[in-house]
């Protein structure tokens, strides 16, 4: 394979798999057999991947510490929250309804945001600045790097 750090992947509607590889900025588009469809190079340290419902991908990137949401070409649609310097690092994601969980690892946060307008929404876990909403509690993270959801039990 032409990449020497496989990060992240995530897989579309369709079953192509996109894996992240940032010592070589780019993300690899493979069939589920294994064939590169595309190669997408607009990225400098591209770490953490999703895939919506919908087709749009997320791409983390490391360099610039923001979340990317791009059409299904891969036009840029929005940024997350304030674009770069959003993050520590944006470690992981996951898409769950219309929310964005991101991890955030170097701020011990995971933060969350519509999906449809990259607006912040909340964090939990405590990082710099401690979430006072205690509804959804604010228990301490320490460098949380991964992310799933459970569609089953509805657990994030």
């Amino acid at each position: 394979m032409p990449w020497t750090d496989p990060i992240r992947i995530a897989i579309d509607n369709n079953g192509n798999l996109y894996v992240t590889s940032p010592s070589t900025r780019q993300i690899f588009v493979l069939t589920s057999d294994g064939t590169i469809l595309n190669t997408i190079t607009t990225f400098d340290r591209p770490l953490s991947i999703a895939i919506d419902s919908s087709g749009r991908l997320l791409v983390g990137d490391n360099r610039d510490k923001s979340v990317s949401v791009l059409d299904s070409d891969g036009q840029l649609l929005y940024e997350l929250g304030i674009g770069t310097r959003e993050f520590g690092m944006p470690g992981d994601m996951v898409v769950v309804n219309d929310g964005v969980y991101v991890t955030d690892g170097p701020n011990d946060l995971i933060k969350v945001y519509d999906i449809n307008s990259g607006s912040f929404i909340f964090s939990f876990g405590q990082g710099l600045f401690p979430n006072t909403d205690t509804s959804i509690g604010n228990t301490p993270l320490m460098f949380p790097t991964g992310i799933a959801y459970d569609p089953v039990y509805s657990e994030i």
